[in-house]
């Protein structure tokens, strides 16, 4: 969001430089460009502190850091193609935008692909500031060519504006260039929720909307043949899934696709509906308010007011509406019998379902359903299509707001969703951030102080806590959930729990909820915010051990993995004292990077995992990988600890 942010504030500035002289006004931007680089920091700060609003802070730093950096650069494309407008009027500069996107693109692929693995940070500043001073070393020669052509050229004459711009294709420019990237942002969050939160996940879809800027903006596009159909078909798959199944693996595909067609159905529509030459720099800016105001939307207030990403598939509905007419379908509405009688039928069915079965639920399901089935056999009728999708996602919205899945608590956060929800199967009330378990506690008479799930009476963990009877006074615990760990805490130890969320710690310390906290047996300190800077802040030589435990939905942050940070953690142990990762995870191996951490800090790193599976007593198996701060470390029994460190 920031960046879009910035974008609006660089196409802004372009918009105003666009009645100054052409060479005072690329003289200014060349001049402002040196600014901002002779500016620049070269360190970036810390963290945010305690009880700091995350977003909040984060828009802070980056603004402080890069803003005046990011704000010349992003006018620097806007007004370099209104300035080739006015030297060459026949020019058609929207090309240059394909252009432009292009080489954001390559930047973004570029540098976790090259840069970042071959150089370090202090490398990549110097590099980058001196590629800076390259970049603003060719716009002076650029822009003192520019300005003479249009000194000379006899064709540079004031660019014919066309006709007026009305004030409702004005709305519209804004509302195609938000929805895809309100798009953007949900689907990077769908996708790097449940699977893990690194770069080359969340550059899939920034490449996606990069290359629809590059495809539609390129000279003589129009829409494919398969652009609406292969939008329909992923849209429907979307919508089926949506709270259930939506952010696994095999979905990536189906998220990408329904992205990629709705980028390139709206930002098409802006193109087929773009301004003449001398109207570039305010359709840019409007361009850009619309992408910064999706951003808004979807970081500022959905969180507020949704507890699930329902604006994904309202983005998804708004490009279903937003479609311009498609060559060879029907795109108006035509109440037609066959569409009366379709839609008699779908209500009459929901109606009779809720008779038999007193379930809203299973109506609302039915509902959505029976929509969507119907949408799919009538793809080819957009308009006809779009209402239909429009009735499907009414149902999910009511699935999901009349509590199918005993569901006792929803939020959301700056940093995902999170709900508690009863299971009557196994008699548990489970902590769930996206769709994984992050904790439960059981329901049953005299169990309600038993460790379940990865924490289990056979674990890694439990194998490490029964073997240092009396040694483990000062522990610390990065990442709360439910709070089952704190079970094992001894009586009258001391126990610093880190926990980046207020929003879980809160679920976890109420009793009504989980009982973990308030029954523990040590005195547990919570301390809101970033684990590792936070713990940054402790004495060294504080703890006898660390405990990491801090997902974000099904993945570690990969920062606590760190070389850097195992360090710190080593710093932080006292004699004897280990660190314990839980790398439980669907998708990836997490313990050779911990391995290569401790291998390059003279450490070694022993996995250990627990196998034991049992639904219905609700234990679950676990990874665990142990880094002793002293080779000699007393060590569980050799069945759960490989005897050989792991590899980096």
């Amino acid at each position: 969001m920031f960046f879009q942010l910035a974008l609006v504030a660089g196409y802004a500035a372009a918009y105003a430089a666009r009645r100054l002289p052409l060479r005072v006004a690329l003289a200014l931007h060349v001049s402002l460009l040196a600014l901002a680089w002779w500016s620049w920091p070269f360190t970036a700060g810390g963290g945010p502190p305690s009880g700091a609003p995350p977003t909040l802070w984060t828009l802070q730093q980056l603004a402080g850091q890069v803003g005046l950096l990011l704000i010349a650069l992003t006018a620097t494309s806007p007004l370099l193609q209104s300035a080739y407008a006015r030297a060459w009027p026949s020019l058609d500069p929207y090309p240059l935008f394909a252009a432009s996107n292009a080489g954001s693109l390559l930047g973004l692929c570029a540098y976790p692909l090259v840069v970042e693995p071959l150089l370090t940070l202090p490398q990549q500043a110097r590099a980058w500031s001196a590629a800076a001073v390259l970049l603003i070393g060719l716009l002076a020669v650029t822009a003192a060519g520019l300005a003479g052509r249009h000194a000379t050229s006899p064709a540079a004459l004031p660019l014919d504006p066309g006709p007026a711009i009305t004030m409702r294709t004005r709305l519209r420019w804004l509302l195609l260039a938000l929805v895809p990237a309100l798009m953007l942002l949900a689907v990077t969050a769908q996708i790097t929720t449940d699977i893990a939160p690194v770069p080359l996940l969340w550059i899939l879809p920034l490449a996606v909307y990069l290359a629809s800027f590059i495809r539609v903006f390129s000279r003589g596009w129009q829409p494919g043949r398969w652009t609406w159909p292969v939008m329909a078909l992923s849209s429907v798959l979307m919508l089926l899934t949506f709270g259930h199944d939506l952010s696994r693996l095999r979905w990536i595909g189906v998220h990408l696709a329904v992205l990629w067609c709705a980028s390139l159905l709206c930002h098409g529509a802006l193109v087929q509906k773009r301004p003449r030459p001398a109207r570039v720099p305010e359709f840019y800016l409007l361009m850009a308010l619309g992408g910064a105001t999706g951003g808004c939307v979807a970081v500022l207030i959905a969180p507020l007011i949704f507890t699930m990403r329902i604006e994904y598939p309202l983005a998804v509905l708004a490009t279903l509406w937003l479609s311009p007419r498609r060559v060879g379908f029907t795109s108006q509405l035509r109440v037609t019998r066959p569409v009366v009688a379709g839609l008699v039928v779908i209500g009459a069915s929901v109606i009779a379902y809720v008779i038999a079965t007193h379930s809203a639920t299973d109506a609302a399901r039915t509902l959505t359903l029976a929509s969507a089935l119907a949408a799919a056999m009538l793809w080819h009728r957009p308009r006809v299509f779009t209402v239909l999708m429009t009735i499907a996602l009414a149902g999910v919205i009511v699935e999901q707001a009349v509590n199918p899945h005993g569901v006792r608590l929803r939020g959301r956060t700056f940093y995902g969703t999170y709900s508690v929800r009863d299971v009557p199967e196994t008699q548990t009330r489970v902590l769930f951030h996206g769709n994984t378990l992050h904790g439960l506690q059981s329901l049953r008479a005299g169990h309600q102080q038993d460790p379940l799930s990865y924490y289990g009476p056979t674990s890694p963990l439990a194998e490490l806590m029964h073997s240092r009877p009396g040694r483990l006074d000062r522990v610390a615990l990065i990442g709360l959930g439910a709070g089952v760990i704190l079970r094992y805490a001894e009586p009258d130890s001391r126990w610093t729990v880190y926990e980046i969320d207020p929003a879980i710690a809160q679920v976890a310390q109420d009793p009504a909820l989980f009982t973990h906290w308030t029954e523990s047996h040590g005195s547990p300190l919570l301390v809101v915010g970033d684990g590792r800077l936070r713990m940054s802040e402790a004495p060294d030589a504080s703890y006898d051990l660390i405990i990491v435990d801090a997902f974000a939905s099904d993945s570690v942050p990969l920062h606590l993995l760190t070389r850097e940070a195992l360090s710190l953690y080593t710093r932080k142990l006292r004699g004897d004292g280990e660190v314990l990762f839980h790398v439980s995870n669907r998708y990836l191996d997490l313990a050779p990077a911990i391995g290569g951490a401790a291998q390059a800090l003279g450490l070694k790193a022993y996995t250990a995992s627990g196998e034991t599976m049992d639904e219905a007593a609700a234990i679950f198996p676990s990874r665990w990988v142990r880094v002793p701060r002293l080779s000699a470390a007393a060590l569980p029994p050799s069945k759960l600890v490989a005897r050989h460190p792991t590899s980096g």
